[in-house]
């Protein structure tokens, strides 16, 4: 039993990329900060940024710590992965244990192959939450890019536990074949297919 099965849609093939959303969408109760989130899903990142600026002025603590995470997610959105780690930051400066910005500026710090660097902020937010598919597939990633390819077929397999994935299954194939088990990927990738 899953208590947070409400986080991942029974509709789609990859119900994982629904996860961060869902979990912040709860928290959020400033009408304005809604109003940027919506333009944000629309894609109308300048006039959501514009927004989520002007926020950044009027409120403090918790509601701030939500507004440098959506200009985070412009940011990282529109492939500015730098600026998108300086947004995290700023977030987290604010709240330390923010587990959706301490999973997103992991994945900035991936796209920006600092591999390393996002194993611990991932390991930060798994010890918020070990059951997140997110941390987990995120984390079979970074283990797979550094050809620990053992770890990765364990983080892989915690994170299909979790939910189906199309994604997290290709690469638990990825990792059998590489690791000589191809019969084992096969398999996989003929399910997948």
């Amino acid at each position: 039993f899953n208590p947070e099965a409400n986080l991942y849609p029974k509709n789609t093939s990859t119900p994982g990329i629904y996860e961060l959303d869902r979990r912040i969408e709860k928290i959020i109760k400033n009408p304005e900060i809604k109003k940027g989130v919506l333009l944000v899903k629309e894609k109308k990142f300048t006039q959501a940024e514009n927004l989520f600026r002007s926020l950044i002025i009027q409120l403090d603590g918790n509601e701030k710590k939500l507004v440098y995470y959506y200009l985070g997610e412009i940011a990282y959105l529109e492939n500015r992965f730098d600026e998108a780690i300086v947004l995290f930051d700023k977030a987290l400066s604010i709240e330390e244990k923010f587990f959706e910005a301490l999973v997103k500026r992991a994945m900035s710090s991936i796209k920006v192959g600092n591999y390393n660097d996002a194993l611990v902020y991932l390991k930060k937010a798994a010890l918020i939450n070990a059951h997140s598919f997110t941390v987990n597939f995120e984390l079979g990633k970074i283990y797979f890019l550094k050809n620990h390819i053992e770890e990765a077929l364990n983080a892989f397999n915690l994170a299909i536990e979790i939910t189906e994935d199309l994604r997290a299954s290709l690469y638990k194939a990825l990792c059998l074949y590489k690791l000589d088990r191809i019969k084992d990927a096969v398999s996989i990738f003929e399910k997948i297919a």
